[in-house]
């Protein structure tokens, strides 16, 4: 009998370790798969956001590779203008207003900004392009035109959920030194 009294509340005090580690454990495993499907909630906006900014770069590269001799950025623009794209429509003229300005160091740049335009998805995209001629790159080459596409694509258009924001720089590899 002296031994039945020494062990005595043994067992319920492994079953209390056994129950606080598979709790341990349960509270793990939740709190991973909680932080895992916070993640893919924003998977779907991010590609969205992604393709949407793709979609700005081939809009913008659109019109100047339609003709380079007549292209939308060529020296002689040097005003406002309007263009087609993305099935963009504004109710009654179809177009995006594009604003022309000179920046730059020297101001040497002229940029055009594309009005945001809003796809059928939902989702918003932002471009700016960056023209210079005559850039010279660090090894004294210069390179005649060069131009340069940023564009933001988003979800900011759309209301609730995560914001998601995914931008894409575009230059001519050919035409454009890696400083611009």
């Amino acid at each position: 009998m002296n031994i039945y009294y020494k062990n005595k509340g043994t067992a319920l005090f492994l079953t209390g370790v056994i129950i606080s580690i598979a709790l341990a454990v349960g509270i793990g495993v939740s709190t991973i798969s909680f932080r895992e499907l916070r993640i893919t909630r924003t998977i779907l906006p991010s590609f969205q956001a992604f393709y949407a900014a793709d979609a700005g770069v081939e809009c913008a590269y659109y019109w100047d590779d339609q003709d380079p001799s007549l292209s939308k950025y060529g020296p002689t623009q040097t005003s406002n203008f309007s263009i087609t794209c993305l099935g963009e429509d504004d109710l009654d003229t179809n177009n995006i207003d594009v604003t022309y300005s000179v920046g730059g160091v020297g101001n040497l740049t002229r940029i055009y900004t594309f009005d945001t335009m809003e796809l059928d998805n939902g989702n918003c995209v932002d471009v700016t392009v960056q023209v210079r001629e005559n850039v010279t790159d660090t090894n004294g080459n210069v390179f005649p035109r060069c131009l340069r596409i940023d564009s933001f694509g988003g979800n900011a258009c759309v209301s609730g959920g995560v914001k998601v924001q995914r931008g894409l720089l575009w230059k001519d590899p050919v035409e454009c030194p890696d400083v611009f």
